[in-house]
Parts: C-alpha cells; structure tokens; sequence
C-alpha cells in the first residue's frame, strides 16, 4: 500500500512543466508515495479550502511544486521602503498560484512534513529564502533533469523518511 502525500500543484501548466511534474511524480512512486491532489485524484464536493483540509488530513507529507503560471514583464510595485519602482523587461516577477501558500500554511499546521520546490524566480511568502525554516527546492527544466535527478531522488528520499515516520507513528 502506498503511502498518501498532499501535492499542492497548479493547474495552469505548460507542457514543459506538466512532463517535468510527470517526472517528480515517477520519483514519488518510485518511493511508494502517491500524490493526492484536489481536482486530480480528489474532487471537492464541498468548499475547496474546506476539502484541502480534510484531504491533508489523510495525508502523511505535504510536497508543495510551485510552478510559475503568471509572468509580470512590466508594471510597478510597491518597494519595502514605500516607494514606486518600476518593473520592465525579462520577466520581473514570477508567480505560482496561490493555492501553494495556502496548501502549505495548512499543511504545516497539520504538523505534516513538508517539503517546498518552486521554479526559478519564484518567490514570495513560502517560496521566500528563510521563510519557512525550510531549505527551499529549485525545480529543474526538462533540459536539466537528468543533470539533476538524483539530487532530487536524494532530496525526496530524505523527505520520505520523515513522511514514514509520520504515517507509522515512529
């Protein structure tokens, strides 16, 4: 029997991002993981935030894959000392959606352990260095995989073993 884990992923994915996913996927089964996701192996028969809940709560980790789904090339923010700067170019800011914050405030609060990958140039909230206590994942491109798939075996399996220790009560 396989051992149920919370992925909180985004459903806007480029095709890049839905194999790359695919791959992370293959890895947790390689580990006797499997991915419970509302909208993909869960459907919500009441509120979403409500059935986050009550899914996590079946759930023994928590894998939170911050893809970027909203690219901000130009436009202005707000910087921490109040004043307006300017955004242009490449993109200047990248999100994921904001179900992963959410899904992992949650998930941490259930005392499930967590683990935090996000694209390059994803950031914000979790996603921030520091932020969580948590050494924040890169996940790579599809071009990168193979370059980088056993860091993320090892990563996982670490991951995992605290995801075991949860589930049987060690």
């Amino acid at each position: 029997m396989k051992i149920p884990i919370f992925v909180s992923v985004g459903t806007r994915l480029s095709d890049e991002q839905i194999e790359v996913r695919n791959l992370i996927y293959k890895l947790l089964d390689d580990f006797n993981l499997e991915p419970r996701t509302i909208g993909r192996s869960d459907y919500a028969m009441t509120n979403p935030l409500r059935e986050v809940v009550v899914l996590a709560r079946h759930c023994a980790g928590a894998l939170v894959l911050g893809f970027g789904e909203t690219f901000l090339h130009e436009g202005t923010r707000t910087s921490r000392d109040g004043q307006i700067e300017a955004l242009h170019g490449s993109p200047q800011e990248i999100w994921t959606t904001p179900w992963g914050q959410i899904e992992a405030g949650l998930t941490s609060a259930l005392g499930l352990p967590l683990l935090i990958f996000r694209d390059k140039g994803v950031s914000g909230g979790v996603f921030d260095i520091g932020s969580s206590g948590l050494f924040i994942q890169e996940i790579p491109t599809l071009a990168d995989w193979d370059l980088k798939k056993e860091a993320i075996r090892e990563v996982l399996q670490n991951w995992r073993s605290e995801v075991h220790r949860h589930y049987y009560g060690a």
